[in-house]
């Protein structure tokens, strides 16, 4: 997860979190051909608190500096990485019975959303005491692999409430919720044909885009009174990111487009221009 466009955030399977500051100019870095070699990275925090796998990293919108983490012990962890001792979690969450496949916070770091493999998926207030902090749960018929907080000005570069969250199922599904009535989805539609590893949703220059990718190895991007874009990988698909990238305008200057970067097991990082 990018904290900032200099530093990011690695999850690892002994159940720690690194920090990284990135500088593609660091003594010794390849040169731009190689962008992510190892010189590039210099390690800043280490983030040792959970007993399992880390399954998911997300970043409060307003406050790169805080971060959140689901494990596999079933834990939610909560970071202040601009505390004067980061190392150590300002909050810890638990609930779910069952690893910690997603975390998405709302348009504050007051808000979260978790999805589990216990089939819930449970939403956090975290202004209330850590026990008391879970104000809903939704459960689900599958296991809830990823979650996605619906947010508004990718293209403007800020984000805004929204009610609707939006969750993937291991048998492809994805599902609505609505946070002022959490416990019961608003709607499920099988989306894929395997398990939804991730999902990506924002409104990209007036647009609302939703971007789902899945283990039958396709990526489905969604757009209002649009077909369905289906993008192929050949293997697993985990990772989606939404991004600002220059492209040719039609008069031949520069412009800013919206695009979709996509990485699979296959080994492949593909970005596409969405063309909105």
């Amino acid at each position: 997860a990018w904290l900032s466009g200099a530093s990011l955030a690695v999850a690892q399977d002994d159940g720690n979190v690194e920090g990284f500051a990135y500088d593609p100019k660091a003594a010794g870095a390849p040169d731009a051909s190689d962008p992510m070699s190892d010189a590039c990275l210099t390690g800043t925090v280490s983030l040792g608190e959970h007993d399992d796998l880390v399954n998911a990293l997300a970043v409060a919108p307003v406050s790169t500096s805080v971060l959140a983490s689901g494990s596999s012990d079933g834990t939610i962890k909560v970071w202040d990485l601009s505390a004067a001792i980061a190392n150590r979690s300002v909050n810890t969450y638990a609930g779910h019975i069952a690893e910690v496949n997603g975390v998405a916070f709302g348009a504050s770091a007051d808000s979260m959303v978790s999805a589990s493999s216990d089939m819930t998926l449970r939403m956090w207030d975290r202004r209330l005491p850590e026990e008391k902090a879970c104000v809903g749960v939704a459960h689900v018929p599958y296991s809830a692999r990823c979650v996605a907080w619906a947010q508004d000005g990718i293209s403007a570069g800020g984000s805004s409430d929204s009610d609707l969250v939006l969750a993937g199922l291991e048998d492809g599904t994805i599902v609505t919720l609505d946070t002022r009535a959490f416990g019961t989805p608003l709607s499920s539609e099988l989306k894929h044909q395997a398990s939804v590893q991730r999902i990506v949703s924002a409104t990209c220059n007036g647009h609302a885009v939703t971007a789902s990718a899945s283990e039958d190895c396709t990526v489905q991007v969604n757009t209002p009174g649009a077909e369905t874009v289906v993008h192929t990988h050949k293997d697993y698909v985990y990772g989606l990111a939404l991004c600002s990238m220059r492209s040719q305008g039609k008069g031949g200057g520069d412009s800013t487009a919206v695009g979709l970067v996509t990485g699979g097991w296959d080994g492949a990082v593909n970005l596409l221009d969405l063309e909105l």
